[in-house]
Formats: C-alpha cells, structure tokens, sequence
C-alpha cells in the first residue's frame, strides 16, 4: 500500500513538473509574441516615416484634418482645471482650422512679376496726325525680360597735375587697392566665374567658350588662375566671419551630409567613389549670419573642437553628440521644438489621438510665437508674454506627458516621442529665459 501511495506521488509530481514546463513554454512565447507585435509597430512606423518622406509634405506645419472628432483621453491624475485647459486649446485650435480652411484664398494662375526689378519703358506711341487729340491715360504691358551680360575693360584714370609755378611736386590720385596684386583680372569677372562654377555647376571649359566667342583672348589655365585667386580671397573673408560668429552669446549648432568626391590621392578609397562627409552649421539667429564648416565625420569633436572657448545659450536637436559640450558650467542649451513636434508627427499613425492632442498643445506654443511676431515685441515684451502665456502651456504639456507616457509602450513610436520630449525638458522651456532667444532652431538645408 505504501509502495502504491509513492507511485502515485511520483506520478503527480511528474505531471506537475510537465504543467510547470508547459506554463514556462507558454509564457515564453507569449513574450516572443508580445515583442514581434512590438516589432511590427516599429516596421509599420519605419515604413510610414519612409512614405513620408518619399510622398508626403515636407512642411513642418502641422494641419488637422478634421475627419473625424478628436476623443480625449487624459488619464485619472490631472486636475480638472488641467484638463479643461486642455480641451480648451483643443476646441480653439479646431476652430482656427476650420476658419483657415474656409478663408484660405485660391491660387491664381499667371504669378506676380517681381516688384524690385528695374523697368525699362519703350513708349509706343500710335501713328497718324495726334495735334486734334488730347491724351488721357496710357496703357500698359509687362513682360519679364533678361539682357544677357557682358564683358567691358575698367581703365581708371588718374589726371597727373603740376604747379602753375613750375615748384613743388605733381598732384596725383594714389593707385586703388587691387583685391589681387599684380593681376588685370577685375573683382566682377571673378566673381562671375565662382557664382558659375560653383553655384550653377558650369565647367570651366564651358565659361571659356562663352569668353571666346566674345572674342577675349584667353585659356584655361588663365581661368583656373583667376578662380584660385578668387577662392584664396574668400577664404580670408571665411576665417573673418567665422570667428566672428562663434564668440557671440547664442548660437545655433546643426550638421547636414553630403556626399564627397574622392580625390585622386586617396588611398583607402579608389578614384571616382564617394564617401559622406558633413557639413556643420553655426547659425547667429540674432544677426541672421551662418558659417559652415566642412568635416568627414559626425563625432563630438568637431564641434567641441571649434566652441572650446564658447560661453552663453547653445540650442541643438537631439544629437548625442553636443551633450559633453552643453555640459560645460558656461553654456545653457536649448532644445528645439521643431524635432519634438516632429516626433510626435510621426507618431499619428501609432497613436492618432494622443499625438494630436499633444501637437495641438504645442501649436499654441507656435500660437504665442507668432504673436509677438505680429505685435512686432521687443526682447523684454516677448519674455513677458511668453512668462504669461507659453509658461502655462508649457506646464500643461508636462502634466500630460508625465501622466502619460508610463501608460505608453516604451518601443512604439508615440512612446519615444514622449520620451523623447521628456528626456529634453528642461532644454524646452530654456527659451523663456531670455526674449532673444528661439523657441526652435532654422533648418539645415543644403540644395546642390
């Protein structure tokens, strides 16, 4: 009997091991499932993104489309008042796109001449016999026209005087500084050649035949020369500039690819390839000046390297590769909202209602913006609106992030533009620090 009792103990605890196993093999395909579908979100986001960029709008502008009624959805922990200043922004901005939507003028078809153009009159005036008729008014046709360019010789000339006395010296002008010493090439030919090779990508031997056929006597080698002079002058203008932008109290750092040309004395790569250089952008937002400065890569150094002397405001997007510099105990950093907004743009398809709602909450940011823009406001006055007005937008988009994003998938895309947002917070808001400073950063555009 007690050989039979342990039998069947043996029986139920091998049967319960077998349930164990079976638990153990369940959940762990129930966690393999759980991370394909995150998987597939993350495809799905990737894919859409792709078609976006290959299909869609490249504004920033974000435009509700009202096809439907937006459901809110703020979660159990925020005030009432938070959330009815929430559904206020909400209602207002559904508004003001309806409104825009119905005002928006239509496109005319001819476009409107440009206004800072000169204008060269011909006066035609009708034939016959005009000494019984009085004139009224004329008539007029605009046409857009161009006047090709041409070459001419600048002889400046220096009269040479001597006194009536015959005693003393001659009077004569001093020779003008030459921008290139020793050299009859003119500072406009030069610059002609630069803006055609360089900015309309004409070959040299191609700017050489339009100068023969004006029957200049010159060469390639003449031209190849004249260029060299003209980029050695620029680069003394460049060192200037640059120099000049980067001790100033607030900058805009951003970097942009571009694909490079091997030279010919390359050696890890063969002739004719490419590899992906950078171009680094620093941006004075107060001036409107910007230099850019050529790299081969996209590492830390870089910029480090050029700001190791930089004290003041430093707005950036999210690159890693600027947060040893915003460090620094004298630079304040700035974040910009344009990557923020753009994160959550990108998250519609993910989670449509959570991402508008939380686009909706950043266009009154752009809201208050663009009326200061509009109220023309100085420094002071913007950093007195922006306290009244943005301050407490600003802290409602926190709330609402906070409440929300541990409720959020950490892998789907709405989730990382949550946390993309939160991780930068404080980066956000620093532009309400001072009336001078920019709620975003300009775009680096190179066009080729």
């Amino acid at each position: 009997m007690i050989a039979s009792n342990e039998g069947i103990e043996k029986a139920i605890e091998y049967f319960q091991n077998i349930l164990i196993t079976k638990d153990e093999i369940i959940a762990g395909k129930d966690l393999t499932i759980v991370e394909k579908d995150l998987t597939i979100v993350e495809k799905e986001a990737l894919i859409a993104k792709f078609e976006r960029m290959l299909f869609g709008q490249k504004a920033e502008k974000y435009i509700h489309q009202p096809t439907e009624q937006l459901k809110l959805d703020f979660g159990g922990e925020m005030t009432a008042d938070d959330i009815k200043a929430i559904e206020e922004i909400i209602n207002k901005k559904r508004v003001e796109a309806k409104k825009k939507e119905n005002t928006e003028p239509k496109s005319s078809k001819r476009i409107a001449l440009p206004i800072h153009l000169e204008i060269v009159e011909t006066i035609i005036q009708p034939r016959g016999d005009l000494s019984e008729m009085v004139f009224v008014k004329n008539e007029s046709s605009d046409f857009l026209e161009y006047q090709p360019s041409k070459h001419f010789i600048h002889r400046i000339i220096r009269p040479v005087y001597a006194p009536k006395t015959k005693e003393g010296s001659f009077a004569v002008a001093t020779v003008p500084d030459s921008v290139f010493e020793k050299s009859k090439v003119g500072v406009g030919i030069v610059a002609h050649l630069l803006y055609g090779k360089f900015v309309m990508h004409l070959p040299i031997d191609r700017m050489l035949k339009e100068m023969i056929r004006q029957k200049i006597p010159t060469n390639s080698a003449t031209i190849y020369n004249w260029v060299k002079l003209g980029i050695n002058r620029l680069e003394i203008l460049y060192e200037y500039q640059f120099n000049k932008i980067i001790t100033q109290k607030y900058l805009q750092v951003d970097e942009t690819t571009l694909k490079v040309l091997e030279s010919a004395g390359a050696a890890s790569r063969k002739k004719g390839s490419c590899h992906l250089g950078y171009f680094w952008v620093y941006n004075d937002p107060i001036t409107g000046c910007a230099v850019f400065k050529y790299q081969q890569g996209r590492g830390a150094k870089y910029p480090e390297a050029v700001l190791k002397n930089f004290s003041g405001y430093f707005q950036t997007d999210g690159y890693s590769g600027y947060e040893k510099l915003a460090k620094s105990e004298n630079i304040i950093q700035l974040a910009c909202w344009a990557h923020a907004r753009r994160k959550f743009e990108e998250a519609l398809p993910n989670d449509k209602v959570k991402a508008e709602i939380a686009m909706k909450l950043i266009q009154e940011l752009y809201h208050i913006k663009r009326q200061a823009k509009e109220d023309n406001l100085d420094a002071d006055q913007r950093k007195a609106l922006r306290i009244q007005k943005a301050l407490p937008v600003y802290n409602l988009i926190g709330k609402w992030i906070s409440q929300n994003l541990k409720k959020t998938l950490p892998k789907s895309t709405i989730g990382k533009a949550m946390q993309y947002t939160f991780d930068r917070w404080d980066e956000l808001g620093n532009y309400m620090l001072d009336g001078l400073l920019e709620m975003i950063g300009r775009r680096t555009v190179i066009i080729w």
